[in-house]
């Protein structure tokens, strides 16, 4: 056929302008292929375009489809369209259209996947690397509360509306700890979503705006107020301990520790299953420092407390049970007391005094059901320092700075207003433990720093 021929480098379709085949060698013989070539006096009305391999196949383009592309571009040139820029803004809505669908597909992940998956990330940036405890709470506000009510919603369906029905569910606004947890764990969630296209909307989800709080506002006025933890009156103090001295056993020793050293309960015992009481590595007896790893402290972060002479004689005193580092253990020997152990004993205390026609040990300022609540192991802390600001000119004995650092409180800077918690050395140990020192001979002899020995 005279189509093929190699003397031929084009050739007219004959049916449709500016359609031709064009020919040039290959190593089998002749390839052909449609061009689109619009001539035109005028060079900046010129156009040509490939328009695909002759071929009636794929991947080749029929002659009926290389007309019907002709005819597309024919048309677009005639209402003053580029067929280029047209091609090209195709593209970009093709590239536009598949990425509005790919962001559908995750807009319509369910938070409980979402969830997760912020949770991961969060602990690979290291935002619990000052608490081991981090994760495992986070999880278990997802685990416990979040997921199984919101779980199966995508995070662009969670709203006002949404938030309000989930602190509904189960009464979980009477939780108040862990409501405000979870909100604020759903914002942290939702503003992740939003930055890594999860969600469209960036609003804080679990935010407590002024629809929200008035919405909740019948609920609210349901939750009993919460008072300071009961405490002991520090007059009281030294009977309390004669009492206490009485009894034997880990939980009672325990229990005069933490008197003391007015710390916090969880840095001794177990900490709702977590095993964070107080190990004998922690401690130097011979310089009377207590070293709580960040674990064990409010702020996170490493901390040394000062004992007095009374405690670091409590603990040489102390049995210890081998194989097992803990300074105050269970009855197994195995693991520390448990959260619970030294309220229990106070309560023990208060049965014995009741049978015998004493008052109790109770905080006239806190009343359950119109009775006056029982102190608790925390309230010792209000009762140490209440001693040490208020007690017999001790406001005046003491700086308030140095009984913030014997209960482990960061103290504010009275001129910049931050808080800082500087390193104990010299003349600041020396001025903590003789305030503890102080504090201990109260406890034990009921005697007040201005009060002289018994010769």
């Amino acid at each position: 056929s005279n189509l093929f021929r190699e003397e031929v480098p084009k050739q007219s379709d004959g049916g449709m302008p500016c359609l031709l085949i064009v020919y040039t060698p290959a190593p089998d013989g002749v390839a052909a292929k449609w061009v689109y070539r619009k001539q035109h006096k005028d060079p900046a009305r010129r156009f040509e375009a490939g328009l695909g391999v002759y071929g009636e196949r794929p991947p080749g383009v029929s002659l009926q489809r290389a007309r019907e592309k002709a005819a597309e571009i024919t048309a677009m040139l005639a209402q003053g369209i580029h067929p280029l820029d047209e091609k090209r803004r195709r593209k970009e809505e093709l590239a536009e259209a598949k990425k509005a669908a790919a962001a559908a597909v995750k807009y319509n992940t369910p938070l409980s996947k979402v969830a997760l998956l912020w949770l991961e990330d969060q602990d690979k940036a290291g935002k619990w690397a000052d608490d081991s405890r981090g994760y495992q709470r986070f999880r278990g506000y997802l685990k416990n509360w979040i997921i199984p009510a919101l779980g199966n919603l995508p995070l662009d369906e969670i709203g006002r509306e949404e938030v309000f029905d989930f602190l509904q569910r189960d009464k979980l606004y009477m939780k108040v700890d862990t409501a405000d947890k979870c909100r604020s764990t759903l914002t942290a969630i939702g503003t992740w979503a939003y930055i890594h296209g999860y969600r469209r909307d960036d609003k804080e989800i679990g935010k407590l705006d002024g629809i929200l709080r008035e919405r909740l506002k019948p609920y609210l006025r349901q939750v009993p107020k919460r008072g300071h933890n009961p405490a002991l009156r520090p007059e009281d103090m030294p009977e309390f301990m004669s009492q206490l001295k009485r009894h034997n056993g880990p939980s009672a020793r325990a229990l005069e520790f933490l008197i003391l050293t007015a710390c916090r309960q969880d840095s001794i015992v177990n900490d709702r299953g977590k095993v964070l009481g107080l190990r004998w590595e922690h401690l130097d007896l011979d310089a009377g420092i207590w070293h709580l790893p960040r674990d064990w402290t409010k702020m996170k972060k490493d901390m040394d407390l000062v004992l007095s002479t009374y405690a670091v004689d409590l603990l040489k005193s102390l049995p210890r049970v081998d194989g097992c580092p803990f300074v105050f253990p269970d009855r197994h020997g195995t693991r520390s007391l448990a959260l619970g152990t030294l309220g229990f004993l106070i309560n023990n205390m208060n049965g014995e005094r009741s049978r015998v026609g004493l008052p109790k040990w109770v905080d006239p300022k806190y009343l359950k059901n119109g009775e006056p609540r029982a102190v608790t192991p925390h309230g010792m802390r209000a009762t140490f320092t209440t001693w040490a600001r208020q007690g017999r000119d001790n406001f005046k004995r003491f700086n308030p700075d140095t009984v913030e650092l014997c209960v482990g409180h960061a103290v504010r800077d009275r001129l910049g207003g931050a808080y800082y918690r500087p390193d104990l050395s010299g003349e600041l140990i020396q001025q903590c433990r003789d305030l503890m020192n102080a504090w201990g001979r109260y406890c034990l002899t009921g005697k007040w720093p201005d009060e002289p020995d018994d010769e």
